[in-house]
């Protein structure tokens, strides 16, 4: 087991170098984690396995590791990768290879992934968290930023970041993809149930993909306001049924209260995209109960589905 209470990767090149050939099956952080190199980038992994992000070749850590950020729901850590700290750019990354093996856990005040605090650097910045090749992951984190840029962006701010996550759960706050820039932020989900309890936003540079497979899952919006969940103009949504259902209601979609007007305006404007395909069916929009939907609605009942 590695274990700090804190991690803090902030020069050039900065990297934890980890290989098949590590003895380490748990990489635990209890308290703050950042990978913010002040130039070029910052990694943990092996050199001899890269993926490219930015540019530069980052080091893809070993399979089969869990990885573990804070500790409980009293006791959050933080995670942040790739803020932007200069102009000439920055890249930072955890990122799993191939070949399965080891968990994620998460228990945050904050998780950001690629991200510009400050309103007078300029520049571009890349991070990414790519866990989608991990057996599960769970995550409870406060705020879950991708891809955000400054208070005041420019339209030529180049912020990104990618989030991949394997099947799981993952309840957060706020969560927030995407700027205004020419940066992209994708979110890539597969089985992976996210629960907002607050208020997500998937702005212009959002490209947000949500897999479900035979349960249901993908995004759920717990609270019923109109601004509890907005996918703005340029952002793409799109929810993705790999297989039939084994139970009904089945969806990729649930949100508090009746929004199946904007949910179906969305998809008329090409915000919002349904794959079906695996399904065997379409795919509706429809209200049941206390919440909208999109998916498969419930045999018997009362039952709205609205264009």
């Amino acid at each position: 087991i590695w274990q700090a209470q804190s991690l803090d990767i902030a020069g050039r090149q900065g990297r934890i170098l980890i290989d098949p050939t590590t003895r380490i099956n748990t990489f635990h952080i209890r308290g703050e984690t950042k990978l913010r190199p002040y130039l070029d980038y910052s990694y943990i992994g092996n050199p001899a396995d890269t993926y490219p992000l930015g540019g530069y070749n980052l080091g893809k850590l070993p399979a089969g590791i869990n990885l573990i950020f804070g500790v409980n729901n009293e006791n959050r850590g933080l995670l942040e990768i790739g803020q932007l700290r200069h102009g000439s750019g920055v890249r930072a990354g955890i990122a799993v290879a191939e070949g399965g093996g080891g968990t994620f856990t998460a228990y945050l005040s904050a998780l950001r992934v690629g991200f510009s605090p400050s309103s007078s650097i300029v520049g571009t910045a890349y991070g990414m968290l790519d866990l989608a090749a991990m057996d599960s992951c769970l995550i409870d984190s406060d705020i879950i930023a991708i891809g955000t840029e400054r208070a005041a962006p420019l339209d030529t701010d180049n912020i990104n970041g990618t989030v991949r996550l394997p099947v799981g759960e993952v309840v957060a706050g706020t969560v927030t993809v995407g700027g205004q820039g020419v940066g992209a932020a994708l979110l890539a989900c597969s089985n992976t149930t996210v629960t907002v309890t607050n208020s997500v936003a998937f702005n212009k540079t959002a490209r947000v993909t949500l897999s479900v497979g035979a349960e249901a899952g993908g995004l759920v919006v717990e609270r019923k306001a109109a601004d509890a969940l907005t996918i703005a103009e340029g952002a793409r949504l799109t929810l993705n049924f790999t297989a039939p259902g084994t139970e009904r209601p089945h969806y990729a979609l649930r949100w508090l209260g009746n929004h199946a007007a904007t949910l179906n305006s969305w998809l008329d404007d090409g915000r919002m995209v349904i794959d079906d395909t695996g399904l065997g069916r379409k795919a509706t929009v429809f209200v049941s109960g206390a919440a909208t939907y999109i998916g498969v609605p419930p045999s018997g009942g009362t039952v709205l589905m609205l264009r």
